[in-house]
């Protein structure tokens, strides 16, 4: 399964996180005890954090998906 994530400013039109592929976010991997809502909150914080200047999530973004 993945989910596809719009941003506003970003240059690249989409960024795909697939939950149940990708190896580790924020050194860990989604497990029973962190469900895929917070897996996904998880690794959003980790690309806004790291990858500031390369296709910007903007926060109103963040938010709506938390929602």
């Amino acid at each position: 399964m993945s989910i596809k994530l719009w941003s506003a400013t970003s240059t690249a039109s989409s960024r795909t996180y697939a939950a149940a592929s990708t190896p580790t976010v924020a050194g860990h991997r989604p497990t029973q005890k962190m469900d895929s809502s917070a897996w996904l909150a998880a690794a959003l914080a980790d690309k806004v954090a790291t990858r500031q200047d390369e296709g910007q999530v903007t926060r109103e973004c963040v938010m709506m998906l938390i929602e």
